[in-house]
Parts: C-alpha cells; sequence; structure tokens
C-alpha cells in the first residue's frame, strides 16, 4: 500500500489533511496485478466523504455495483457492494460494509489499527450460495444449498486468529441429498 503522503515543512511527521466534504460519483475503479495474474474493475456509483475537524475523523460512505474480480481462470461477478467507513489517521473502522457476489452475501464489520504493524478485530458474516460458488471453488461435483459462515479475524493482518462457524441448509453434493443443517464445523487458526 501507498505510504501516507509527508508533510514537506517536517518531513519526519505525516501530513496532517482533513477532507471536508469530496463527492465522487460514477467512477470507474480498474486494478490490476499482471505478477499474480488479478483484474478487478468496479464501477462505482458514489463515493462520499465527510471530515469532522472535531474529531480529525473521515466518514466514508461507498456505493458500487456491476463489477468483477478475476484471479487467474476464477471470476467473481460483484453485483453490489455498499459500505460506511470512519477512518482516523492510523486505524478504520468498518461500521458496514456489504458485497452481494454470484449469489451470495457478506457482512464485514471491525476495525484495523495501526497502519505500520496493523492489527484487525474483524467479524464476517455470509451466506453462499453452493451452487454459483462451485465452479470458482473449482469444485466440479454436482453441488447445491445454502452455506452460512459466521467468522472472526482477530490479532495482526498477516497472522490472525481466526475463528470460523460454518453451517449448512438444502446441502446436495455428489448422492448425498436434502442435506438439513448438515452440521457445525469449527474452523480455528492460532
Amino acid at each position: 500500500l501507498p505510504r501516507p503522503p509527508k508533510d514537506p515543512n517536517k518531513p519526519e511527521q505525516p501530513l496532517d489533511y482533513l477532507v471536508q466534504k469530496l463527492l465522487v460519483s460514477r467512477a470507474n475503479v480498474h486494478y490490476e496485478n499482471r505478477a499474480q495474474h488479478i483484474d478487478a474493475q468496479l464501477p462505482v456509483a458514489s463515493v462520499q466523504v465527510t471530515g469532522n475537524d472535531v474529531t480529525d475523523r473521515h466518514l466514508i460512505h461507498l456505493q458500487a455495483s456491476g463489477g468483477n474480480v478475476q484471479v487467474e481462470d476464477r471470476r467473481v461477478a460483484i453485483d453490489r457492494l455498499e459500505g460506511d467507513v470512519d477512518a482516523g489517521a492510523d486505524d478504520v473502522a468498518i461500521k458496514q460494509l456489504h458485497v452481494d457476489a454470484t449469489g451470495s452475501r457478506a457482512d464485514l464489520t471491525g476495525s484495523i489499527k495501526q497502519f505500520d504493524a496493523p492489527g484487525a478485530d474483524l467479524t464476517v458474516k455470509s451466506r453462499v450460495d453452493a451452487m454459483k460458488v462451485a465452479p470458482i471453488a473449482k469444485i466440479d461435483e454436482p453441488v447445491s444449498g445454502t452455506v452460512e459462515i459466521n467468522a472472526t479475524a482477530k490479532g495482526p493482518i498477516a497472522t490472525p486468529a481466526i475463528n470460523a462457524h460454518v453451517t449448512g441448509s438444502s446441502l446436495q453434493f455428489r448422492d448425498l441429498r436434502d442435506a438439513h443443517d448438515a452440521g457445525v464445523v469449527e474452523i480455528r487458526r492460532v
């Protein structure tokens, strides 16, 4: 990630700035990483930034739809992305971030602190359409149903402790049919 700009009069200090109001409408964001075969495009309907000079923080509201992310030969359609973020000089609080993609939905909340050595405290709740996601996951077997994932990630971004609760409903895989509440899988990474 790019480093924040420095104050030219005090190069050892980060630049202290406040965006009082900013509105970006109908923009296209394109990210490409050829070395890792990543290509992401997202038409952004609007980004609204409101600065608060008392708290020295920025409230950011984002709305986008109709994008896609491709990693090698896997492609995910981003139907809708909407979120509210509260950004400070050295932290970001994700009040809500909703993503609808490939018939599935994910909601993210939490925070990331200390950008030089970032630590996370994030919660993800998602509902995945197994049939639509199977080709992306390179599952060639017939699969259908819904998988719900509730997870937390805490600690350093590079090595977070992840705790996940996974449940399924109306799952079908190969010859296993009509599985309802197929079980709970606890995933912990320490």
